[in-house]
This record gives C-alpha cells, sequence and structure tokens, in this order.
C-alpha cells in the first residue's frame, strides 16, 4: 500500500454529552443520509453516511481546501469494480465535544468513482465510514433527521431480551463493516448493513424462484471504476423482517457475491436503530418511512429564511 499515514482507529477523546448531528439530503440523492457535522477547526462540513464504507473517504476537493498531503496507495474495491485512492490525515477536529485525531482518511474524487454526485448545493466533503463509526455508540434516527454518537462507555448494554435487538457480525473475521439477521420471505440471511445503498441487494438464491420483474439497461452508480454503468437488474417483491418487526412487501435486486448482500436505506429508513458496536448487539423500532429534510430547506431554515416545522415526508 506504499509510504504514507496508515489506515486505522482514529484516537477519540470521547465527552459526557453525545454529540447530535443533522441528517439532510441534496436534490441530486433524495433518498440517502447525509450528515452536517460541526467540525471544530475543519468548520462545518456536510459528508455522506455510509456504513458500507470500512474506511472514512475523503473527497480529493477537501484535501486541496485543507492543503493536505497525499501520500501511499489504497486499492479500493466497490460494487462497480476496483479504483486507486491515497490517503491523507486530517487535522485534529471535534463532533459535538467528541475530540477525534489521527484520523487518516482515503482519498479520491468521489464523483467520478462513486455514487456520490458533486452538487452545486454544498460541497460534499467526503464519506463517514465504520472506522470512525466504531468509536461511537451510534444512533439512527430518519423520524427526527438525526445521527447521535454517544461515548460507548457510559452507555448501558441493549438488553437481549428487549423486542427489536439482534446479534451483530463482522463482514469478515477482521472486518469494520457489520452484518444484521434478516429474513426475506422465511429464509436467513445476514447482509451487510449499508447506509449507502438506496436499495437492498440480496442473495435471492434462497427464494429458489425466478424473479418477478426485469430491467435491462438500468443506468447504477456505484464505487468503482467508473462510476455510472448500465445493467440488468432481477427484481424480486419480498417481505423482509428485522428485528422481529416485518416491513410492508418491496422490491429487492438480486446480488450473488461477497455474501448475503446489502440492507439499504429502502428497509433502513423504515427504523429508528442503535448500533452498539463494541457489544456486537443493535436495536431496531419501526417507525413511518421518513427521509430527512433537504439541505437547502435545513439551511434556510436556521438562518430564519423559513419559520414552519419542516415536514417529514412520507415515501410510500
Amino acid at each position: 500500500m506504499g509510504c504514507g499515514p496508515r489506515l486505522g482507529p482514529p484516537r477519540v477523546t470521547p465527552a459526557a454529552t453525545p454529540a447530535t448531528l443533522p441528517l439532510v439530503h441534496v436534490q441530486a440523492d433524495p433518498w440517502r443520509w447525509y450528515v452536517v457535522a460541526d467540525m471544530g477547526a475543519l468548520g462545518e462540513r456536510v459528508w455522506f453516511l455510509d456504513t458500507g464504507y470500512a474506511h472514512t473517504t475523503c473527497d480529493d476537493d477537501l484535501v486541496r481546501e485543507l492543503g493536505l498531503a497525499t501520500k501511499g496507495r489504497v486499492p479500493v474495491r466497490g460494487e462497480g469494480g476496483r479504483v486507486p485512492a491515497t490517503r491523507a490525515r486530517l487535522p485534529a477536529y471535534t463532533l459535538g465535544e467528541h475530540g477525534v485525531e489521527g484520523h487518516t482518511c482515503v482519498v479520491r474524487d468521489l464523483d467520478g468513482t462513486s455514487s456520490i454526485q458533486d452538487t452545486e448545493e454544498v460541497p460534499i466533503a467526503g464519506v463517514i465510514g465504520m472506522d470512525l463509526l466504531r468509536r461511537f455508540r451510534v444512533e439512527v434516527d430518519p423520524g427526527e433527521a438525526q445521527l447521535v454518537l454517544t461515548d460507548p462507555a457510559g452507555a448501558a448494554p441493549l438488553d437481549a431480551s428487549e423486542g427489536g435487538v439482534v446479534r451483530l457480525k463482522r463482514d469478515h473475521p477482521f472486518g469494520l463493516r457489520i452484518t444484521v439477521p434478516v429474513r426475506v420471505d422465511g429464509a436467513a440471511l445476514h447482509p451487510i448493513l449499508d447506509t449507502g445503498a438506496t436499495r437492498t441487494l440480496l442473495d435471492t438464491r434462497v427464494l429458489a424462484r425466478p424473479p418477478d420483474r426485469v430491467q435491462h439497461g438500468v443506468r447504477v452508480r456505484s464505487t468503482g471504476g467508473e462510476a455510472e454503468q448500465t445493467m440488468t437488474l432481477h427484481w424480486y417483491e419480498v417481505a423482509i423482517t428485522l428485528g422481529g418487526h416485518p416491513t410492508p412487501p418491496l422490491e429487492v435486486a438480486e446480488r450473488t457475491r461477497h455474501g448475503d448482500g446489502l440492507l439499504g436505506v429502502d428497509v433502513l429508513s423504515r427504523f429508528r436503530f442503535v448500533l452498539d458496536l463494541g457489544r456486537h448487539r443493535a436495536r431496531f423500532e419501526p417507525i413511518d418511512r421518513a427521509r430527512p429534510p433537504s439541505w437547502r430547506r435545513f439551511d434556510r431554515k436556521r438562518r430564519g429564511e423559513v419559520q414552519e416545522v419542516e415536514p417529514v415526508e412520507a415515501l410510500d
């Protein structure tokens, strides 16, 4: 991987007070979650939230703006193939009262090599990955449009006897990403919990039936050498049960490589969930499916240009 700062968990000085960070969406990406983070010395930044990324990734524009040196080589493998990248060490920053030091991020042009597109609304600093999230107890609340990061040492363990509590696994023995148990039409699967996937992709071979719909010539953006590709997708209408809670029937796409698949925002936006990563537990509480406010409206509202309460948009 060459010389340069090593990838690894950043050093976090936890605070007694949780960091509550707003979630928004951008116009070009209406389904997925972006985090508005006041990072102290780094200023306010908007990051994409992706539990499907092992390592936090900085867009090359952010690295140039901050004047950071890039060193080394990192091979990145995504749904669309492999893409070369490099590394940079971020200056010390804060999230709420939590201090973060020694955070090395992967560096590449996200617009050209991933599903995250440049937007005129607000610069996207990069992708918050599991290397940072694993340092906290993580709560995602789509209904309240917020991400809450808490010192895990001061948080009570999730009670396995409570409803909605499941045991998490790593995607491989030393992996940073996590898999979550679900039942799909009665079959047991452990897909990766992936807030970066708009739609759920599963190993549908367990269904032992032909697809309900085949869609040709679909333009798909994903991490890889070419961000946008044309694919044929096989769709299945299924019922998914997460934490003992069934979802309404929904369409999932076939994915028959790299494990049991990806559990995406089409499912996760129906739940308020807490990830106790150190204890390998999570709790899922069903809510009405919701997406966060747009960045533009969020920004106008806090500047006093929008006075009414922001409604939560139903996606069904």
